[in-house]
């Protein structure tokens, strides 16, 4: 893997964590890589799905820019990101601050656009007026300051509001017809949001694994890849929703481009994963890696998308045809 690449795909974690550890390097470069591209490439797909057909939607438009602020930060450490890069340091910032404040409106208002219960929307003002506030001192921001206790705590507390929200919503607001369309992605929600309150909470009740050696390592290779997969749960219930009981009125005539995106992102996270794993193999073995190995690879991967696509298409084709449930 070119370095330029794993620099930016593998800012988390660092090589010296894994010598610390005892884990080759490679395994968690690979781990790593597989499931945030997977988790970024599925948040692409949802938003691509939904913008799609529903182009006069406000809410659905703003469920696709969500969507699409966060696709980023699973691939990258954005904060990182402008370190790196002084002159994208500004654009990393705002990025960072409107997913953080995106984020928390879509768990008050998803799926209708409607703050539930309505007292959220006092404590999402709140939350937007102080991300955007303390733009230029970072250092008071929850948003862009995340390696502070107090700011884990208050980005955990929010999400873990939102979800209550979420839950409030199915339980109380919600008609029949909309428990039905949303069922699914409050399980989804719930995984996702514990999840990440959990590895916000982490760093404040266990220090250690702020600082390098084996404890970051554990941290943030079972953290991430937790977070990464749990966050994947997002996206695939919405689809379920969107083929089960058309969620945001999205018409289904779209299902071709629900089936070559969801097995172009799958095979391309296969590939990913496999060709470092086959590299680092070929590596302790030999000494270096193989581009013919990562050829072959490739050739594998393209002739498993005809039978795996035709596999999917039949999926989509089952879902479609069920009646579809009215309100």
């Amino acid at each position: 893997m070119p370095q330029w690449l794993q620099t930016l795909l593998v800012a988390r974690p660092l090589a010296e964590d894994a010598n610390a550890a005892g884990v080759p390097y490679g395994l968690v470069v690979s781990l790593s890589i597989v499931f945030s591209v997977a988790a970024a490439l599925s948040f692409i797909a949802a938003a691509s799905l939904i913008g799609w057909r529903k182009r006069r939607s406000a809410f659905a438009t703003f469920v696709v820019v969500a969507l699409l602020l966060r696709a980023p930060g699973f691939v990258t450490e954005i904060a990182s990101l402008g370190d790196r890069t002084p002159e994208w340091a500004g654009p990393m910032l705002a990025l960072r601050a409107l997913d953080a404040i995106c984020a928390l409106l879509f768990l008050y208002g998803f799926p209708t656009g409607t703050f539930v219960p309505r007292r959220a929307a006092v404590l999402w003002s709140i939350w937007a007026a102080w991300v955007v506030g303390t733009l230029a001192t970072p250092s008071v921001n929850p948003a862009l300051n995340l390696d502070q206790w107090w700011a884990e705590v208050t980005v955990a507390l929010l999400a873990l509001t939102g979800l209550a929200a979420q839950v409030y919503r199915y339980r109380v607001a919600s008609t029949p017809h909309e428990r039905l369309q949303t069922k699914w992605i409050v399980y989804g929600l719930a995984a996702y949001v514990l999840v990440f309150a959990v590895q916000q909470l982490v760093p404040v009740f266990a220090p250690a694994v702020r600082g390098p050696g084996a404890a970051r390592l554990w941290y943030r290779l079972i953290g991430d890849t937790a977070n990464d997969a749990a966050a994947m749960l997002v996206p695939v219930t919405i689809a379920i929703a969107i083929l089960r009981a058309q969620l945001l009125g999205i018409d289904l005539i779209i299902n071709r481009t629900i089936v070559y995106v969801g097995v172009t992102a799958a095979l391309a996270a296969v590939f990913a994963g496999a060709s470092n794993a086959v590299q680092y193999v070929l590596g302790q073995l030999t000494g270096h890696g193989s581009d013919a190995a990562s050829i072959v690879l490739a050739m594998l991967v393209a002739a498993a998308f005809a039978p795996v696509k035709s596999y999917v298409q039949r999926v989509v084709d089952r879902r479609m045809a069920r009646p579809q449930p009215h309100a």
